[in-house]
């Protein structure tokens, strides 16, 4: 009987071990995913190369002399910086890319183009490990890293060749979306990155959060609308974590807090200037009404 006992025990130690082998990612499976992720888009968006700058391109990058900066120095690249008149906030940083671009290329769109090209292919990666993160603390997929990383790989391989994303790569001045997009979701790795370590009850994670409020505010200075990460953050921390540490507690009612304030500014913004937010229709042959009938039918119709 002892025997038999012992026999059934090893049977069940060899199938959890074959299990728990199934459930590991191996290293040249990461390595292959990630090359697929980086060939696959780049390949993609090379066919658009041939193309030339396009719409807002000449007005905002051309003929914008602020962008034809000659040197390094102090006042050439602020001058560049701030040379948009897009939003409140000027978006210095991808007009700073821009000026980069004119400095070593001119008028030259090509490197322009392989420029916005690279950013897409970051932020092809950038979704795989977010959206790995988020699956690695779903139920389904919890504690099972080779399901995770599948799942995340089908999504982001989806995500990098969705025609929404054309513009934002092949148009130049929409680098502004793109490199926005790339530090927010850079924001939200380091966010979920300093939540894990609070869920495993470790100190408080100073450095994935202060990466979070650099990354966060790199991407509001791209695109104001990038500010809407820290709804983001807010539905996955209701989502995906518990809270049952103090620390947690208490991240909780700041978030909360801060969500609640955040509201109040936004409302108090929308009236008394809302042009901030939805922009100034002055000068254009449409208002905001308008505007919004167009674009619910183009996303339909997409």
């Amino acid at each position: 009987m002892s025997l038999i006992r012992s026999k059934i025990d090893l049977q069940s130690g060899i199938t959890a071990g074959r299990e728990e082998k199934e459930r590991e990612t191996s290293p040249f499976l990461l390595l292959f995913v990630l090359f697929v992720l980086i060939v696959i888009p780049s390949g993609v968006y090379l066919l658009g190369l041939p193309g030339g700058f396009e719409f807002d391109d000449g007005v905002n990058i051309i003929k914008n002399e602020h962008l034809q900066i000659e040197s390094f120095d102090f006042d050439s690249l602020k001058n560049a910086a701030l040379s948009s008149n897009s939003g409140p906030l000027r978006r210095p940083i991808p007009m700073l890319t821009f000026a980069l671009n004119y400095f070593y290329s001119q008028e030259s769109v090509l490197p322009y183009k392989l420029v916005n090209i690279a950013i897409h292919v970051i932020n092809v990666v950038l979704v795989f490990l977010l959206t790995r993160l988020v699956l690695s603390r779903a139920p389904d997929t919890k504690g099972n890293s080779r399901a995770t990383l599948l799942f995340a790989f089908g999504i982001a391989l989806l995500w990098s060749v969705l025609p929404i994303n054309l513009t934002s790569v092949l148009y130049v001045i929409q680098r502004m979306v793109s490199l926005g997009g790339a530090f927010a979701l850079s924001a939200l790795i380091f966010w979920m990155l300093g939540r894990n370590k609070i869920q495993k009850k470790e100190k408080v994670p100073c450095l994935e959060y202060g990466a979070f409020l650099v990354f966060f505010a790199f991407a509001v200075l791209c695109k104001e609308t990038y500010a809407l990460t820290v709804v983001a953050v807010g539905l996955l921390e209701v989502f995906l974590y518990s809270r049952e540490s103090r620390l947690e507690k208490r991240q909780f009612s700041v978030l909360s807090l801060l969500a609640f304030l955040g509201s109040i500014g936004l409302i108090l913004v929308l009236v008394l200037q809302p042009s901030l937010i939805l922009g100034d229709f002055s000068q254009r042959e449409f208002t905001m009404y308008e505007r919004g009938l167009t674009q619910s039918r183009v996303l339909v119709h997409y």
